[in-house]
């Protein structure tokens, strides 16, 4: 069987299936592992694990953003829920922390790495990797930032503006 051949006999992928299963749902459903498992075990003969339903929603998760402005999040020790709008800024942050540890990690590979066993042009071309790689990290320090006092305003104004609602609802 070919890596990425269809295998269900009505022709739809993982992603496809749980699109389907989420895109009409409101935000805050939660799906367990088993759920999830159990829609995407219809049809086929094998048993989706939760490493392979973890898989599945990571797959379907960039189809549900492009096509339905939707994802799911994980819920510790049940499985996943519909993000709220309100979620995604929180999510995109969490996202970018991931990758500014990868870009470290990836640093770090580049500065420890035996030179000596290089020729002088594989020595440059790694070299300028490295300044490649501090670059991208300080620049994604910088937007991490920028992205933390813009949350932090945000739930500011949010804040007052509840509290005003408030007082006009007492009011009324």
């Amino acid at each position: 069987m070919k890596q990425f051949a269809t295998i269900r006999l009505n022709g739809k992928s993982n992603s496809q299936v749980l699109v389907e299963l989420v895109s009409g749902r409101e935000p805050g459903t939660v799906f367990t592992h088993g759920e999830l498992a159990e829609a995407l075990g219809d049809g086929v003969e094998r048993v989706f694990d939760i490493n392979a339903v973890r898989q599945a929603v990571y797959d379907a998760n960039k189809r549900l953003l492009r096509e339905h402005s939707r994802i799911l999040r994980a819920v510790t020790g049940v499985g996943y829920a519909i993000a709220f709008a309100k979620d995604h800024q929180e999510l995109a942050i969490h996202r970018n922390r991931k990758s500014n540890r990868q870009l470290k990690w990836a640093l770090d590979t580049l500065q420890h790495v035996r030179l000596d066993e290089l020729t002088e042009q594989q020595r440059l071309v790694h070299m300028a990797q490295q300044v490649v790689n501090t670059e991208l990290i300080q620049h994604n320090r910088r937007v991490l930032k920028r992205q933390q006092q813009h949350a932090t305003l945000i739930a500011g104004l949010t804040h007052r503006v509840e509290q005003v609602e408030a007082k006009v609802a007492v009011q009324k």
